[in-house]
């Protein structure tokens, strides 16, 4: 799994699935960060309820939704590292904000574990491709 595999997690809020995710284009500070990344996983929580765990493994392929979550997962690594936020703050900070949630399926309760394990974004793993992984030339 990704390091961004984690930035905490799960729906007890009920996010909309059509809702458009957080812009991390927009965030000026590390605080406002963590509350756009916090909406960010509860957006992925909402788009893990009832799917398999190989969603989250990458032994099956992502939904649309994630993977429009996972195009925007990216845009917040680049803007931790841009503001100089600190990945591990960020995280914490997001696990405080979503507090005591339950998952309420074994998908959203591994995406939860992984977020409260210090990961920073949740991005369920991609299969790398053949070019990734070739050892020629």
């Amino acid at each position: 799994m990704s390091l961004r595999l984690a930035f905490a997690a799960l729906l007890v809020i009920s996010a909309c699935t059509s809702s458009a995710p957080p812009d991390p284009a927009r965030v000026d500070t590390c605080d406002d960060l963590v509350s756009a990344a916090t909406k960010l996983v509860e957006q992925y929580l909402d788009a893990v309820q009832g799917q398999p765990l190989e969603i989250l493994t990458g032994e099956a392929p992502p939904t649309e939704r994630i993977v429009e979550l996972d195009a925007v997962s990216t845009g917040f690594d680049r803007r931790v590292a841009e503001l100089n936020c600190d990945p591990a703050e960020i995280n914490a900070g997001v696990v405080a904000n979503l507090g005591d949630v339950v998952p309420t399926d074994p998908a959203g309760e591994l995406l939860l574990d992984i977020v409260r394990g210090g990961a920073t974004v949740p991005t369920p793993t991609v299969p790398p491709t053949d070019d990734a992984t070739s050892t020629d030339g």
